[in-house]
């Protein structure tokens, strides 16, 4: 009787949706047509104000690339024609998400009319997997431009993924979730030893959003620490056999990243490593937060709202009382009075000295931060503070630690291309921060590591995987959002914004905007099945669908709108559960069987391996000094488990300071230069001359891309010369420098044509061992020595030798002086 009522229920709303067709025109119909030719205006003159620029810098979108090359062969005969007969044959791959303007820009390469001409073009694609329409690809435009061929299309429906349970699965599902389903068919032989689907469901502890996210999360992440290593669920083609489930076997699909980060906790809790491909969320990250308020601070200390930021935060560990003392203390703004009585007599000893030290950090590196530039900064920040310990000691260390790095990279390329001053930088990802750009965050595991992935299911198209989990079932299906909504057949439409106190509006939809909301409303849902038809076909051995037992108390059903929904009705999920059945039939014959299971996530199992000493203390310490205390404590009574040492502890009578070999040799040539590279930091301009490009390379600048060539040199190669051009366009991709590589490739192809017949590259092509980039520290009795080797090598006799690359532009007159000049370097460097 329920299913009953259920069909009539949707028999009803489909009547409801054509109520609109009928419907009259109102008020709201005058008022959108009003507001409609107001935007259309303003939206023309934006239009030819921005082609209007594009023409002056002589720049052109990706857009216009598309369209523009689209009217040239429209209207531009000879140019079409030149093509075609240039063109004997044309493949289209992936159809179904192509956009239709380039679909169109593609035809006129091979045809005038509809017809194609015989064996000229050949499309390959899958109406059943049109996901793209957020990037123009219109599963309407693909259907259409199919019927062109007619009897010439062939249906390749024999799918080499999937076993037989699982293409039936898929046919049962989406052969009722879709109009005009093509059934596939399963090409492998392999049966699976029992039920390859199994449908998920948690039991969350209030019937909300939240509470059934934060359920699903844990209840998959228990799934798969209960599959790996115990569930023969995986088939071994070389052996012939199942074997048990690896981490790298499973995929987690998402329609969406919003809830990727709970997933992550909850593999977290439970020791299972994942990968994230495209995590997003990287501008909401407290400690992309830490590092950006601490930028602010040094730029401009006066910023109280930033500086707060950063004293609250781990890089100063200032509490919220410190904060509340400082704000009752003194006046805004604060910077200048941190460290008055005013202030430090409120706070304690540590508090006080952390403050003290939080303070003169800042006002330094605010003194040098023109000269150390945005990448510098971060640098000195993380070396003076330690941050990047007290991360790594957090919950999720190694991608918070990782998405400092990539803010790191970031600076470092801003400051390669030489345009960009830390006010600058700041301003930027200010910018970022408030948009809530789409940002990836960085991964905690290599790609190619046995590990679980995360991903979307648009990255996950056209791949495949052992076992894939398809989560967050129960989610509302997405709609148009905002007033106005653009339509190929619509055009612009719009629901005019309600102006108080105007009460001659009748409050209602216009008809135009309303007929267009249904059809875009109907095209979304289609392209969500679709959407799940691809996670689910990605799967191989074993497919398992999670969502959450919540259900509205007035129809008991899933969200209506919800894939869950859809797949109740055509499984009977509510029906099987209720009956307390725990498998549910499928199949042209319910020959096979998928698992229905409900259950509360247990809690993650404490982990029985033995905290590392100084992850003890850091939970148990309460400031700095208790954590100095503590590991001293620790060290003296758990003797027989010593700390990882490379090399003995530097104790309380250490160097004064540091300094690097390359410091100390400019010292030693003209202390001045030293001042002037070292303590000023002045940043060294391009010398200006004919014929030089703006976009050339600073001196430092092409030292450091001549050192990484040199490092890449394959030594082995006949032709050292061949290499030049492929090593200068890495590298320029790895800095990401925006000049021109053409100049630096001729001049390495010349440097490498003389070192090759030189006796130092007979030399290193017959080293026993080579070791590029070799960093060293060095003690002495009153500084500590640090450096960085370029080459140290051993010949063929075990004599070592140290190389070091320098790319100065000297005569041959020069030499002598200047090797002089580097003789204390080296002398270091032989010392080390």
């Amino acid at each position: 009787m329920l299913a009953y009522r259920r069909r009539l229920v949707a028999f009803l709303e489909q009547f409801g949706a054509l109520a609109a067709w009928f419907a009259e025109f109102g008020q709201s119909d005058t008022a959108a047509a009003e507001y409609l030719a107001t935007l259309t205006r303003l939206a023309r003159q934006a239009e030819e104000l921005y082609s209007a620029t594009k023409r002056t810098e002589g720049l052109l979108d990706f857009d216009d690339l598309i369209v523009l090359t689209r009217r040239l062969l429209r209207e531009v005969p000879a140019v079409r024609d030149a093509l075609r007969r240039q063109l004997r044959q044309l493949l289209i791959d992936e159809g179904q998400d192509t956009d239709a303007n380039q679909l169109e820009m593609l035809w006129g390469l091979v045809a005038d009319g509809e017809t194609p001409p015989p064996g000229k073009v050949f499309i390959v694609g899958d109406l059943k997997q049109s996901i793209y329409r957020f990037r123009g690809a219109r599963a309407e435009v693909f259907a259409r431009l199919c019927e062109r061929f007619g009897r010439d299309r062939l249906a390749l429906e024999r799918c080499f993924r999937m076993h037989q349970a699982g293409v039936a699965f898929i046919n049962h599902v989406f052969g009722q979730l879709m109009q005009r389903y093509e059934p596939i068919a399963s090409a492998r032989r392999e049966v699976p030893p029992g039920p390859s689907v199994e449908v998920l469901l948690a039991e969350p502890e209030a019937p909300d959003a939240e509470s059934a996210g934060v359920a699903q999360a844990d209840l998959t992440a228990q799934r798969i620490e209960e599959m790996i290593g115990r569930e023969e669920l995986v088939y071994d083609a070389e052996a012939g056999r199942w074997r048990p489930v690896r981490p790298g076997d499973v995929a987690i699909l998402f329609a969406r990243m919003t809830r990727s980060l709970e997933y992550e906790r909850a593999l977290r809790e439970r020791n299972v490593r994942y990968y994230v491909v495209a995590g997003t969320g990287f501008f909401k990250q407290q400690e992309v937060y830490d590092i950006l308020n601490a930028l602010q601070a040094i730029d401009n200390p006066l910023n109280d709202v930033a500086l707060m930021g950063v004293l609250r935060s781990a890089l100063f560990g200032l509490d919220d009382n410190a904060l509340l003392h400082i704000a009752s203390a003194v006046e805004p703004p604060y910077f200048h009075s941190l460290t008055t009585p005013a202030v430090l007599n409120r706070l304690s000893e540590p508090q006080r000295s952390q403050l003290n030290f939080a303070h003169g950090l800042i006002a330094r590196l605010h003194r040098v931060k023109d000269a150390l530039g945005p990448a510098g900064v971060i640098e000195r920040l993380l070396e003076q503070t330690g941050y990047e310990g007290v991360l790594l000691s957090q919950f999720g260390g190694r991608r918070k630690l990782g998405n400092v790095y990539r803010l790191l990279a970031a600076a470092r390329s801003a400051h390669l291309a030489g345009d960009l001053s830390l006010a600058d930088f700041v301003r930027r990802y200010d910018e970022l921060v408030m948009a809530e750009v789409r940002y990836e965050q960085a991964a905690v595991a290599a790609e190619a590591e046995d590990v679980v992935r995360i991903m979307t299911i648009h990255k996950a198209k056209g791949l495949e995987f052992p076992v894939v989990f398809i989560p967050d079932l129960n989610a509302r299906a997405r709609g148009p959002g905002g007033g106005v909504l653009f339509r190929h057949d619509w055009g612009l439409t719009c629901k005019p914004p309600r102006v108080p106190g105007r009460e001659d509006e009748d409050g209602g939809s216009p008809v135009s905007h309303e007929l267009a909301l249904q059809m875009e409303k109907d095209e979304l849902g289609a392209e969500d099945v679709r959407k799940l038809y691809v996670a689910a076909t990605r799967h191989r051995d074993y497919l398992v669908l999670v969502g959450a037992d919540v259900r509205s108390k007035k129809s008991g059903r899933f969200e209506s709108s919800s894939h869950l929904a859809a797949l109740d009705d055509v499984l009977g999920i509510t029906r099987a559960l209720d009956a307390g059945q725990e498998t549910i039939s499928y199949g042209p014959d319910g020959s096979f069987t998928a698992v229905l299971s409900r259950k509360r996530p247990r809690p993650a199992r404490r982990s029985r391996r033995r905290r590392p000493i100084g992850q003890l203390v850091l939970a148990q310490a309460g400031n700095g000094r208790e954590v100095a205390a503590r590991l001293v404590e620790a060290g003296r009574r758990d003797s027989r488990r010593p700390g990882p040492l490379v090399g003995p502890l530097v104790g309380t009578g250490a160097p004064a300071g540091s300094i690097g070999a390359t410091a100390l040799a400019d010292f030693e040539h003209c202390p001045m230069l030293y001042r002037w590279r070292h303590e000023l930091r002045v940043p060294v301009e391009a010398a200006a001359g004919p014929g030089r490009s703006r976009a050339a390379l600073d001196a430092a600048t092409a030292g450091i891309v001549f050192h990484r060539c040199m490092e890449l040199l394959d030594l082995e190669a006949d032709d050292l010369p061949a290499q030049a051009e492929a090593l200068v366009c890495r590298v320029f991709a790895e800095l990401e420098l925006p000049a021109e590589p053409a100049a630096v490739v001729g001049q390495l192809r010349q440097m490498l044509g003389r070192f090759a017949g030189s006796p130092l590259c007979r030399m290193l092509r017959q080293a026993r061992q080579r070791l590029n980039e070799l960093s060293f520290v060095m003690r002495t009795d009153a500084m500590e020595l640090t450096g960085q080797i370029d080459l140290l090598f051993q010949d063929a006799r075990g004599g070592w030798h140290v190389v070091d690359y320098k790319s100065d532009r000297i005569g041959p007159e020069e030499v002598e002086s200047r090797g002089r000049r580097y003789e204390l370097q080296m002398m270091i460097y032989l010392a080390a």
